[in-house]
Formats: structure tokens, sequence, C-alpha cells
């Protein structure tokens, strides 16, 4: 499936001079579809501005547009959000603006382009002294092709190779990681996973948490190794680059141990309302202001009240599933076949419960545990939560305490605690 309109996203900031080879270099693109060009920057001042008018104005039937956001520290991922939220083609590629592409890149990437597939393609570094001395109307005569060194044609191949065998024997199913500075996907992809999400702040991960999303999504990977191909020019590291992407300030977040394939601080804000939820069962207290709080606060859709009376369709794909303590004698609910439980939110008994519903509540959550990727409990103060000796807990555990006296004859916890409860874990995820 060829695309119809190409976008092409550019990131940059406070780099004028390379950014000005970067447009001159898409300039010169032959054989590629009709596409436009979004420099998405990240708060520079009025040299990248000027850069951008001048070619502009030299370049009249390249389709530019200039999206900027104030300077606010490195936010890149907010940054290239400002170009996909405007963006008029079908298809999307993602280049750095300190990347000169070759003549035929955004050929390359187009018939690369499949269903079901995101590429990914690697970056020729060149050397500072030929980088200096690079003029725009040397990259308009392709005189950059000709700047990586043999190894550096060596290294792309090599890496070609062993993603190719990455591919062939499953080895890492992940690989290649999405880089921005060289990849495509479709934007009804990347709409889908709330493009890139917007709390990475600093150098590193915003990139290979898109892919991983993307994957989740069920998008999978495709290399453009050594084949759309780009030139990096040499520059001074940026001021947040940590060496090591293991040490860049974003890692805590990216390695939390869970992660929505639909990002909540994306190209759009993500309300409770944007969740499927299941709340099992009406009958407990809590649970039963769980719902009347989602429906009526947040305007969550709840698909019925999956509980023994109201059972939905098995491998239903549930944001977040909430869990109090079943009835006795109470049926399996049937929502324990989820093919996929994002958030767990699970009620422990109360203190004047029996061994029985504790038991019943463990072997509930336990079938939910399994496939969740937050587990959230929400206990009462001086409950012991008796889950971490029964069931096998996801890697990312929430104890959250409804401390709250003002509490209905029922036992029944205050709508305004519990709304206090879902907005903590909104602000997590």
């Amino acid at each position: 499936m060829a695309p119809e309109l190409l976008t092409v996203i550019v990131s940059t900031y406070e780099r004028a001079r390379e950014l000005r080879l970067v447009l001159e270099g898409l300039a010169r693109q032959r054989e590629a579809p009709p596409f436009e060009v979004k420099v998405c920057d990240d708060g520079s001042g009025r040299s990248t501005a000027e850069a951008v008018e001048d070619f502009r104005v030299a370049h009249p039937e390249v389709d530019l547009e200039h999206c900027r956001h104030e300077d606010d520290g490195f936010r890149a991922a907010a940054a290239r959000n400002l170009g996909l939220r405007v963006a008029k083609g079908d298809y999307v590629v993602f280049l750095d603006g300190d990347c000169i592409p070759f003549e035929d890149f955004l050929a390359r990437h187009a018939a690369l382009a499949a269903p079901g597939r995101f590429f990914v393609g690697e970056r020729h570094f060149l050397d500072k002294d030929p980088c200096d001395a690079l003029t725009p109307a040397d990259v308009a005569a392709g005189r950059h092709e000709e700047l990586p060194t043999r190894e550096e044609l060596r290294r792309v191949r090599k890496s070609a190779r062993k993603i190719k065998l990455y591919s062939v024997t499953g080895i890492k199913k992940g690989r290649p990681k999405l880089i921005t500075a060289n990849a495509a996907a479709w934007r009804s992809d990347l709409e889908a996973v709330n493009g890139l999400d917007e709390r990475y702040v600093g150098w590193g991960h915003e990139d290979d948490d898109l892919g991983r999303r993307l994957m989740r999504h069920g998008i999978r990977p495709g290399s453009a190794f050594d084949v759309a191909r780009c030139a990096h020019l040499w520059h001074p590291p940026q001021a947040s680059f940590a060496g090591r992407v293991r040490d860049c300030p974003n890692e805590p977040y990216f390695s939390r141990g869970f992660y929505l394939a639909r990002c909540t601080r994306g190209l759009i804000p993500r309300e409770w309302s944007d969740f499927a939820s299941a709340i099992d069962p009406v009958r407990d207290p809590i649970a039963s202001t769980l719902t009347s709080v989602l429906t009526e606060r947040f305007s969550a859709p709840i698909p019925g009240v999956l509980g023994p009376e109201s059972c939905g369709p098995e491998g239903l794909d549930l944001s977040f599933v909430v869990v109090g303590t079943p009835a006795s004698g109470a049926p399996r609910p049937r929502f324990l076949d989820a093919a996929q439980v994002r958030i767990l939110i699970t009620v422990p008994p109360g203190a004047a419960s029996t061994e029985t519903d504790r038991d019943r509540h463990a072997r509930a959550v336990d079938a939910l545990a399994r496939k969740a990727d937050l587990l959230v409990t929400l206990a009462e103060p001086g409950v012991v939560d008796p889950l971490r000796d029964r069931v096998r807990l996801p890697d990312k555990v929430i104890r959250l305490v409804l401390d709250d006296r003002a509490r209905s004859d029922d036992g029944r916890p205050s709508a305004d605690a519990v709304a206090r409860a879902l907005e903590a874990i909104r602000d997590v995820v």
C-alpha cells in the first residue's frame, strides 16, 4: 500500500545552520511521493525562524510549516507532537534537524511502507572537519553523500545484517529499536498510540517508548538500515546527554515497570472517559463508590457492571478493572478472561472479612494480575493487604490508602476520597 502524501517531521533546537542543510537535502529528493515538511521547533530563537523563511523563499515548491513552542527545557517529544497534530500526510517520516537525507531517502521509505509495520533506518555519522566545511550548495550537489568514511559505511552495513539476523531468527523481536532521527510509520498508527509521550523531558527514551507502544498496539518494526540513508552532522552533545541512555534523566520513568499503549499525555490528554472499565462486584462498598465516581464524575464508560449478573465477552481488552470482594457463592466472572488488563484496581477485603472472603478475592485478582501492567490496591487504614502472599504480582504495584473517615452507614467511603485516589492513579499512568 503506497502512501499518498508524506509528512516529514524535522525536529530542531538552536541549530539553524544544520537545519538549512537538512532542508536543502529535502528539496533535492528524487522520485518521492508528494510530501510536506513540518519543522518542529523546541523553542529556538530568531535564527531558526530565519532559516525556515529563507528556505521557503528559495524553494516555494516545498510545502513547509514551522511549528514552535516556547523554550522550557528539552521537550523533543512535545515538539514532534506539534507537527503530528497538524500533519496531513497518511505516512509520517521522522528526521532529526542534524541529519541530511540522501536524495532517495523519502522514496525508499515510501517503498517500504506496509500495513501493520513501522520502519527504522540508521545514520552515517560524519567527522567534524567535513561537517564544518559543508554548505547548502554542497548539499544541493549531493556532496554530503560522499562524506561517510569507509569505516562508517561498513558499520551501517554490519548493523543492517545484524538486524536481518534478528528478524529471521526471532532472537530480538523488538529490533530495530525506533529512533526518531530516521523512522517512518502510518499516521493512523501514531494517532492510535496518542503520539509521543510528553512526559519525557530531557534527552533519552522518548523514541524507545514510542516504538514499544507501537509494538504493544500490534505494529511490528522493520529495517530501513542501509536503505533509507541520511548523514548525521557532527555537533557537541546536547546539555542533558548522559553518555548512555540508561543514565538519562528519563530512565526512571521509562523503566517504571508498566506503560499504556495509548499514553495519557500525548497528542491529546486522555481523560477517564477514554478508558474502558469493568467493576466487580457492585455490592462491595468501595467498588460501588468507584462505579459511581467513574460514571458520574469522570464520565467513564463502564460496559455494564461486569459481575456475576452481567458478564462481558471473553477476550475483552480492558484499560482498567476493579475487583472487590466477590459475594459468597458467586460464579466466576467471565471478564477474568480479558485479553489484556492495563490497570488492575483491587479493593482488599475489610478487617471483618472471613478467610473464605480473602481466598475468593485473591483468586479473582490472581487471574487478572498475570495480565496486568499495573496493580493498584485501594486499602482502608489499618487493613493489611493479603495479596502479596497469595498472588503473582505484576512488576509495578501501587498501594493507596483511603484515609477517609466520613463514611456512610454501610461502610462506603466518600466519593471525594475515591476521586482523589483515581486522580493519583492517573497522575502515575
